[in-house]
């Protein structure tokens, strides 16, 4: 009976601190925020930020233009720079943007993880990686842009074709 309740005690005792060592494996903040600095992650960020704030403000203008509310375009202007820059200001405040996303790092990538990717990240290879990644992103949208307009005219056939056959049924 001793036996059995000593090792009840210990597989209890194992139990609870498993969740201590998962979360001894967690990466820290510190890492992560390296990681992120290695891997421009600020670049990504501001690039992300503009194409959010663009499209917040022409909401506003849309919304302004259904209610006879139109600014000059210069205010939208002043607008779009005023947002920006308080969204990238409170990206790294207590509560900000990186705080959010830390824990969905955490939640899947151990500290090894983490501190393999910054050690790629300080390469040369990686470096050059991140330096042209940008370059090739707006490329490839672009290109993907030229692409998806050149096959509007079969998709406004495509789209006859669906209202056709939806008008018949």
């Amino acid at each position: 009976m001793f036996k059995k309740i000593v090792v009840l005690c210990l597989s209890l005792l194992f139990l609870a601190s498993a969740p201590v060592a998962a979360d001894d494996n967690k990466p820290s903040k510190a890492d992560l925020i390296e990681m992120f600095k290695l891997s421009n992650f600020d670049q990504t960020l501001q690039q992300m930020t503009t194409i959010t704030v663009k499209s917040i403000i022409q909401l506003l203008k849309n919304n302004d233009k259904r209610h006879d509310q139109v600014l000059p375009e210069r205010n939208y202007q002043v607008l779009e720079k005023g947002v920006y820059d308080f969204i990238l200001k409170k990206t790294y405040v207590s509560g900000g943007l990186i705080d959010q996303i830390i824990p969905i790092y955490q939640k899947y990538w151990t500290k090894e993880d983490v501190q393999l990717q910054i050690k790629y990240l300080k390469t040369p290879s990686a470096q050059r990686i991140m330096r042209t990644t940008p370059m090739i992103m707006q490329e490839s949208f672009l290109k993907g842009q030229m692409y998806f307009k050149s096959l509007v005219p079969e998709i406004q056939e495509l789209a006859k074709e669906i209202v056709k056959e939806l008008k018949s049924q």
